[in-house]
């Protein structure tokens, strides 16, 4: 996993992750086309800022976004 890593990560991603198995999340929000990237991990919400497809927050903040939604 580690070789398809170094060999393709210039190829999928404008930013990558410093921890190589946060990738697996970036390609799941990325992909499922998600409105959030709910996480505590540091990583995840350091890069999260160089992908406006997506917010990347905390559980609480997510939660706050998808109550203002629901509210009339």
């Amino acid at each position: 996993m580690h070789l398809s890593y170094k060999k393709h990560r210039k190829d999928h991603f404008q930013h990558y992750p410093v921890d190589a198995d946060d990738v697996a999340f970036f390609l799941a929000a990325l992909n499922g086309a998600a409105s959030h990237l709910v996480t505590y991990d540091e990583h995840l919400k350091d890069v999260g800022v160089f992908y406006p497809e997506f917010i990347t927050c905390e559980p609480v903040a997510f939660l706050s976004d998808l109550r203002a939604t629901l509210t009339p």
